[in-house]
């Protein structure tokens, strides 16, 4: 897939921050012990990892969360932690969730916890919008080719879309995408603040029937996490962005050792 200009240049400005400015390696490799044998630094490591992320548009601000450092009750963590622990096979029978709840919960951090899984087990998840995909349905949108090759859909904010009053066209639009989708073997993992009524009364009882054969609806409840971030606004401006906080290096390994192993078992 070719890269976009704005993606490009954010991944120059991540590599200038991890392997342009390591001090162990010549240009994110080490020295090997087999010739012609590549020996990829930690630093190379995390930039792949990395560059995985934002070409899944998974916003910055989830990517060093953690599942169980989210300020979520402890049964949605352990409800998603079942859901991982069977990623492989809720992505090969195109099983996903819907998180219900309000502003500021959780629901957002949860779902980009499941595609950072996806990515550290080396398969492609997109990050988009209800609105993005609209907008993107009136032209010629990378968004709607970018979905296309992906594993797993995460699909935010399906009550923020703006629908007019009277049209059924993005009722229609969405229940085309969820089943194309769907019928093409991409899970859907999806946010939205509405209740199980109007998110009926929006999107049609057709789309509920259909998206409750292969996602788990799940109401989510808690108090909004806006403040504490809101409280930590000073705090954030007096640090750099840490690309080697121990969720990025995990994972980064992970999808290194998922590749190699990969790259071995093509070679037999």
């Amino acid at each position: 897939m070719t890269l976009r200009l704005e993606v490009k240049d954010r991944l120059l400005e991540i590599r200038k921050q991890t392997i342009d400015a390591c001090d162990l390696c010549n240009d994110g490799y080490l020295p090997s012990k087999i010739p012609g044998e590549l020996n990829p630094c930690r630093c190379m490591q995390v930039f792949l990892y990395l560059m995985e992320l934002v070409k899944s548009k998974i916003p910055i601000d989830y990517w060093c969360l953690t599942l169980d450092e989210l300020e979520v009750d402890k049964e949605y963590r352990t409800f998603v932690h079942f859901y991982i622990e069977r990623l492989d096979k809720a992505l090969a029978r195109a099983m996903g969730i819907i998180f219900f709840g309000a502003n500021g919960i959780g629901k957002t951090s949860l779902m980009c916890e499941i595609g950072k899984e996806v990515i550290a087990r080396g398969r492609k998840v997109q990050y988009f919008t209800v609105q993005q995909y609209i907008d993107g349905m009136k032209g010629d949108s990378p968004i709607i080719r970018e979905y296309n090759d992906t594993d797993m859909v995460l699909l935010d904010e399906m009550d923020k879309v703006y629908i007019k009053q009277g049209s059924s066209f993005v009722g229609k639009v969405l229940e085309d995408f969820l089943r194309r989708t769907i019928s093409n073997g991409k899970a859907v993992v999806a946010c939205t603040n509405y209740g199980m009524e109007a998110f009926s009364k929006t999107f049609g009882d057709s789309t509920v029937s259909m998206l409750k054969r292969h996602s788990k609806f799940l109401g989510v409840e808690g108090e909004d996490y806006s403040d504490t971030l809101h409280d930590s606004w000073e705090d954030s401006l007096k640090k750099d962005y840490d690309f080697y906080c121990s969720t990025i290096v995990e994972k980064a390994e992970r999808l290194h050792n998922h590749v190699e192993n990969a790259d071995r078992e093509a070679w037999k």
